[in-house]
């Protein structure tokens, strides 16, 4: 089992896992991708768009380190964006984001990071749970 705790990293992770040969011996699970997580960070979710270093994330590091992350610098960037990495250098360019964020981390709270981490373990532990039963 691969645990992802990533989003940009899922794809080349199943490229790796095909590259090796690994479909149908190593399983890739996804932390953000478990059904219990989706369905916490849909109640929970008040930004209109986000992706990284929003509400969803920025609420996850102040449930597990809140002290590295700084509220008071914290601002939102909502504009639509397209694919692709976002860019804090170029405001002509796409995908322009000078904090680096794309959403909105000021509606982040830890009480919001605990559920999501809550849910997020129980995923994993799911996920582990059915490999015993394939075993």
């Amino acid at each position: 089992m691969v645990l992802n705790t990533g989003i940009s990293t899922t794809a080349p992770l199943q490229e790796a896992i095909a590259g090796i040969g690994g479909e149908g011996r190593v399983r890739l699970v996804n932390c953000y991708e478990g059904s219990q997580y989706r369905a916490a960070a849909q109640a929970l979710e008040k930004q209109v768009c986000g992706s990284h270093a929003d509400e969803l994330e920025t609420s996850i590091m102040l449930a597990i380190a809140p002290e590295c992350v700084n509220m008071e610098r914290a601002e939102a960037c909502v504009e639509p964006m397209a694919q692709g990495p976002l860019n804090r250098t170029d405001p002509q360019a796409a995908n322009y984001s000078p904090s680096g964020v794309y959403g909105d981390p000021r509606l982040a709270t830890r009480e919001k990071g605990e559920q999501l981490v809550g849910a997020m373990l129980r995923d994993i532990v799911d996920s582990i749970e059915a490999l015993r039963g394939q075993a």
